[in-house]
């Protein structure tokens, strides 16, 4: 039977900071799976990233063996080449991966930063200052690499330990490289000058990775405002199921799929039998109680494709497609017998609740859903004639 959830009392605010909660500290969404959605919602932004910053790289590689033929001979040549050839390899594979695995962009990510750590540190090895590069030329690759990368893994502390363990090894390995071929105070001043471009640089990576999830966050409570409006629309506050107008919405489309597919088409209407009299006897609150109680009933006696909704104050209303009248009174008079299992106020000592209801099949082509819904209207006042607690069908 299709019902609508009761709205959750919880307030926007409330959700907001309860699910959407941020760590400061890796600039994560706290709940897992929360940042699970949000890396799931952007893996297609980030992998056509890393696929743009791959393509990048490994361009300049490319073109780095060109230089290194020209330049280099000897031994120096041979490791040059082999190493930038082997990242050309490595490069190419992780888009092969790319394409057919996006679930395992960090690892790909992670490798690849290997990749160029080691090829800045061949790089170092076999051009050294006497190509008239400076130790900063050497850093730069790692700064540039490092911070690029930050901005494509997940915000974990995991991944910020690993970027930077990755960045300060291929640093103080290049520059080791360099000693005694450059100046003590030069190479000491690549060094303050790498690292403080990484913290300024990393800072506006957590900057940005911050105003992802802050943006994603509020995307997702407009979403959840949005359908909160929705089901405040179209439910029933106290019972849960659809209110009149989407009751009537609901019909609109049955009717147009029972024409279109030759299908029956019926429709009850039932009330409760003298309600006032439970409220002016047992209060408000036991009249409201029997009204929930009556949904509950409808959703073990309905079929998922039927739909029930609260008409008037009352009043309920079951579209049941694909039956026609004979089945429909049966249907009618299984919810019938149902009802006695409520009693107003809860006590076993008071009465059950009794029904009548009012059963019509759409005439297709001959009438609407209103003139329908007053034959059915017609045959529930008709049973409240003849004595109430019973079901009459219409003709």
């Amino acid at each position: 039977m299709n019902t609508n959830l009761q709205i959750d009392n919880d307030s926007i605010a409330d959700e907001r900071r309860q699910r959407y909660a941020i760590d400061p500290r890796s600039g994560a969404f706290v709940q897992r799976e929360v940042e699970s959605d949000f890396q799931q919602a952007h893996r297609d932004a980030g992998c056509k990233n890393f696929l743009f910053v791959t393509v990048i790289i490994l361009l300049v590689v490319a073109f780095g063996v060109i230089v290194d033929t020209l330049e280099l001979t000897g031994d120096a040549r041979l490791l040059a080449v082999g190493t930038r050839v082997s990242v050309i390899i490595t490069l190419l594979a992780i888009l092969a991966i790319l394409a057919r695995r996006q679930h395992v962009l960090m690892t790909l990510v992670v490798i690849e930063a290997a990749a160029v750590t080691l090829l800045t540190l061949s790089t170092a090895l076999t051009h050294g200052v006497s190509t008239g590069m400076s130790p900063g030329d050497y850093s730069l690759p790692l700064v540039m690499v490092s911070v690029g990368f930050l901005f494509l893994l997940p915000s974990t502390t995991r991944t910020w330990y690993l970027m930077v363990f990755i960045f300060v090894t291929g640093l103080i390995s290049t520059l080791s490289l360099l000693v005694g071929q450059v100046h003590q105070s030069n190479l000491v001043f690549t060094g303050v000058q790498s690292i403080a471009g990484m913290i300024v640089a990393a800072y506006l990576g957590y900057r940005d990775k911050l105003r992802q999830r802050e943006e994603y966050a509020t995307a997702r409570i407009s979403q959840l405002l949005a359908e909160k409006l929705t089901r405040l629309a179209t439910t029933d506050s106290l019972t849960g199921i659809a209110n009149r107008r989407e009751f009537f919405h609901a019909a609109a489309k049955e009717m147009n799929r029972a024409q279109r597919n030759d299908r029956a088409l019926s429709v009850l209407i039932f009330d409760i039998d003298h309600f006032k009299n439970i409220n002016d006897q047992y209060g408000h609150a036991a009249g409201d109680e029997v009204l929930v109680n009556i949904v509950a009933v409808c959703n073990k006696t309905l079929r998922e494709l039927d739909t029930v909704g609260r008409i008037g104050g009352e009043e309920f209303g079951v579209l049941l497609p694909e039956t026609e009248l004979g089945a429909a009174a049966s249907v009618a008079e299984r919810l019938r017998l149902g009802m006695k299992v409520i009693r107003p106020g809860g006590s076993a000592t008071t009465g059950t609740v009794t029904m009548s209801i009012g059963v019509a099949q759409w005439r297709a082509g001959h009438e609407d859903f209103e003139e329908l819904m007053a034959r059915a209207d017609g045959a529930l006042y008709q049973a409240k004639r003849d004595g109430r607690n019973q079901v009459v069908t219409a003709d």
